[in-house]
C-alpha cells in the first residue's frame, strides 16, 4: 500500500478518533480536488482561447512584413517569386499601408488602409473567407467608385451597410503602389 493511502485510510477510517475529524478531514480532500480540477479546467480554457486568438490574428496578418523605409520596392514580381519558391512559404502578397481619415455619417474615424491586389489577396487572406456581410466583389461601381472592405468593429461604430459610399481622405493623396 502506497504512503498516500495509508495516511488517508488511517484518518477516514481511524475508530478512536472523533466523527469532526473525519468530517474535517472529508472536506479538506474534497476542497483540494475541487481546488485542482478548476485550476485544471482554467488552464483548459486558457489554452483553447490563446490558440484560437492566434489563429485568428495570424491568419489574418503576415507572419513576415517586408519594406524599404522611404521608397519603395521595385519590381516586387521577381521578388515575391523568389520568397514564394522558400520551401514554407503559404502565399506572397504586396500591400500598401496608409493611415487615412474615414468619413461616414458625419463621423470620422482614423484607420488604416490596406492597399492590396484582390487576386493575389484572396489566396492567402483568412480574413476574406469570414467575411460576416457584404460580397468580394472589388470591382468598380456604375459610378466608377472603388470598393472597399471595412472591419467588422469600425463598421459597427459607424453603423455602416454593404453598399454604404464612405469618404477616405489621405495626407499624403492619391496612392498608387509607385508611391
Amino acid at each position: 500500500m502506497r504512503f498516500e493511502w495509508f495516511v488517508a485510510r488511517r484518518y477516514l477510517r481511524s475508530p478512536y478518533r472523533p466523527a469532526v475529524l473525519r468530517l474535517v478531514t472529508l472536506f479538506s480532500i474534497l476542497g483540494v480536488a475541487a481546488g485542482v480540477a478548476t485550476l485544471v479546467i482554467a488552464l483548459a480554457m486558457n489554452t483553447g482561447f490563446r490558440e484560437t486568438l492566434q489563429d485568428r490574428l495570424l491568419g489574418v496578418t503576415a507572419h513576415v512584413s517586408l519594406t524599404r523605409p522611404g521608397s519603395v520596392i521595385h519590381d516586387y514580381e521577381a521578388l515575391a517569386a523568389k520568397l514564394g519558391a522558400i520551401p514554407g512559404v503559404r502565399s506572397v502578397t504586396p500591400a500598401t499601408y496608409q493611415t487615412v481619415l474615414l468619413t461616414f455619417g458625419g463621423e470620422s474615424l482614423g484607420v488604416v488602409a490596406k492597399g492590396v491586389e484582390p487576386e493575389r489577396e484572396r489566396l492567402g487572406d483568412e480574413a476574406l473567407q469570414r467575411i460576416v456581410a457584404g460580397s468580394l466583389d472589388f470591382t468598380p461601381d456604375a459610378n466608377g467608385i472603388d470598393s472597399l472592405l471595412v472591419g467588422q468593429t469600425t463598421g459597427g461604430r459607424l453603423k455602416m451597410a454593404p453598399g454604404d459610399y464612405v469618404t477616405l481622405a489621405s495626407p499624403q493623396g492619391r496612392l498608387t503602389r509607385m508611391v
